[in-house]
């Protein structure tokens, strides 16, 4: 099952290899995923892609700029705008085949494609839409993969205004390379969201079990799931979960509101009983 395998991918120790990870999330949803068949065609890509860079100096700026070329041009992937919570826009397999995605399974994509051209690249976890931060030369250039453009500081900036309406302000931190286990629970915590919206809650649920997996120190996605479980009216795990949270963050600015979520769900698990 493809469960097990991503299970044990990320249980082992050393780095995650994200795009074989990305992929066996897919599982989820396509059991029978020849995952190997999409690292082929994947690896075609790449082939493809060095061809267009040709001579080119993968440090060089000029190296983001062809790539750009080809991963937005020839290739066509693209930011789907037309319908942003579309599942399939989070399966790396189906982004394969139908070039559509959203911030981060795009980025991922070309991050890791960037990286097997020689272009050193990581994902970003800006607020709102992840990024990918690309060295170029002596400095660095920032790709914004659903827009298919470069962006720089400013245009960072820009991107949080439309988001926030100009309430926060752009920090080093936003910009920080974001490790493969975090960027795999963004993409859990991705479909935990599209899944919870569709009011399908058990999948949402698998996802956010998968995100305590595979980040088992962010309390975050242990309160979600506890807020998640009070809405299946599986009290006891939710007590469980949310007593979990409070514990390990007890400054937690929520704190207030998720005593209460607790308590109701105490209250509840009684009356079952």
């Amino acid at each position: 099952m493809g469960v097990g395998e991503f299970e044990s991918l990320i249980a082992a120790d050393g780095p995650v290899d994200l795009l074989k990870a990305g992929l066996l999330i897919a599982r989820e949803q396509y059991p029978s995923l020849n995952v190997d068949l999409y690292l082929r065609r994947f690896e075609g890509l790449v082939a493809d892609a060095k061809h267009h860079l040709g001579a080119t100096d993968p440090r060089g700026p000029r190296a983001v700029e062809l790539l750009n070329d080809f991963y937005f041009g020839y290739a066509g992937f693209l930011g789907n705008n037309d319908d942003y919570h579309d599942p399939r826009n989070s399966y790396l397999n189906d982004v394969i085949d139908r070039r559509l995605g959203i911030p981060i399974t795009l980025s991922v994509l070309y991050a890791e494609m960037a990286r097997r051209v020689g272009v050193k690249a990581r994902g970003v976890g800006f607020p709102g839409r992840y990024l990918v931060k690309c060295e170029a030369g002596r400095g660095e250039v920032i790709v914004d993969c659903f827009d298919g453009r470069t962006i720089d500081r400013a245009g960072c900036q820009s991107l949080l205004d439309s988001m926030y309406g100009g309430k926060v302000k752009l920090n080093a931190e936003m910009l920080r390379a974001s490790t493969p286990r975090e960027t795999l629970g963004r993409m859990l915590n991705n479909l935990r969201g599209v899944f919870t919206q569709k009011k399908q809650f058990p999948r949402a649920l698998r996802y956010l079990d998968l995100a305590v997996k595979v980040q088992p120190d962010s309390v975050e996605f242990v309160r979600d799931r506890g807020l998640l479980l009070l809405q299946m009216e599986d009290f006891g795990r939710a007590s469980e979960d949310l007593a979990e949270y409070l514990r390990r963050e007890p400054g937690a600015g929520d704190g207030a509101l998720i005593k209460e979520h607790l308590q109701l769900a105490k209250k509840l698990l009684v009356r079952l009983n």
